[in-house]
């Protein structure tokens, strides 16, 4: 309808364009949710001047497919163009550049920079904290971020400590958030399990899948997910029979709703594979990690650090088989 009221390139058609990136993001078609931000950047260029809040929205966009698609350094190009404008056209606008600031770091964690990406993370707090000086929710995802990048770090204890802080952060702040709430209950999980703390960690994954199956149903990743942290519990705990129930009902809920191959298939049939492998059973392992390498090369590079993840996991296998 726009198109036909609207010559091609009107900024009118901005939205549009942005809402089907984000169609094809949330689907994992990067290159095609890649060339509809493009379009509305180019869109926003010739109507507005270079530090317009939607041109910066729209940089850290095309940032988060790119991160998303293993092009760090790209995404850390957009993002820092992006946290260049936001401060000099919007310096009193805290809640956004943390935001930038922690977009930045989730990068710099994919790319084990673990101290830099510390450095934005604690930076996106700080500021968050001063201009909530009461709390709010939005501190929870730079408190997460740092948990993460703790855990990354081995720095178990307090990685657990800055989850703890996110979970009772969105608790106070916001109760009815339980999406929020059952992703910090799975990384105090995923923290414990780390710690070979496995019946604590399975007491978090498992209240976050109730959570998550009572309040949030119609949302099957975060289902998934928490179906494949019990897997992973349970590998630890060498129940690997028990483990592959939890990753075939995953495998069994991506392959109904995504029939065509979502990438988050692959990380399931890594997880299946993997316990193949515990198992000995080294012809199935290898069957599962090429299953998984044939999705995740539809959707990166044949030079991503994402795709030598898993060549590796299959050269391991044939080593172990040996």
């Amino acid at each position: 309808m726009q198109q036909k009221h609207f010559p091609s390139g009107h900024v009118d058609m901005a939205d549009s364009l942005c809402g089907i990136g984000h169609v094809h993001y949330d689907r994992r078609n990067y290159d095609k949710a890649n060339a509809f931000q493009e379009q509305v950047l180019d869109i926003l260029r010739k109507y507005y001047f270079s530090g317009h809040a939607d041109i910066i929205c729209t940089l850290n966009n095309i940032g988060c497919i790119q991160r998303d698609q293993g092009k760090y350094d790209e995404a850390l190009d957009f993002h820092r163009r992006a946290l260049a404008l936001q401060e000099k056209y919007y310096p009193s606008y805290y809640t956004r550049i943390a935001d930038i600031l922690n977009y930045i770091s989730i990068v710099l964690l994919s790319q084990s920079k673990y101290d830099e990406a510390l450095c934005y993370c604690q930076r996106a707090l700080t500021m968050q904290e001063k201009y909530y000086p009461s709390g709010n929710v939005s501190i929870a995802s730079s408190l997460n971020n740092i948990g993460n990048i703790l855990h990354e770090q081995g720095k178990y204890k307090e990685a657990f400590d800055a989850h703890r802080r996110a979970l009772a952060t969105v608790e106070t702040h916001n109760p009815s958030d339980h999406s929020s709430i059952a992703v910090c209950m799975n990384d105090i999980g995923i923290t414990l399990c780390a710690q070979a703390n496995y019946d604590e960690a399975l007491d978090y994954h498992w209240q976050a899948l109730e959570m998550q199956e009572k309040y949030r149903s119609s949302c099957r990743r975060e289902i998934i997910n928490s179906l494949n942290y019990i897997g992973n519990v349970l590998i630890g705990q060498k129940k690997y029979d028990e483990a592959l129930k939890f990753y075939e009902r995953a495998l069994e809920m991506q392959t109904k709703y995504d029939p065509d191959g979502h990438v988050n298939i692959a990380s399931t049939l890594i997880n299946i594979g993997g316990t193949f492998r515990q198992q000995t059973n080294f012809d199935k392992a290898i069957e599962y990690h090429h299953k998984a390498l044939e999705i995740q090369e539809k959707y990166y590079p044949s030079g991503s650090v994402i795709i030598a993840d898993i060549l590796n996991g299959i050269g391991h296998v044939l080593y172990d088989e040996e």
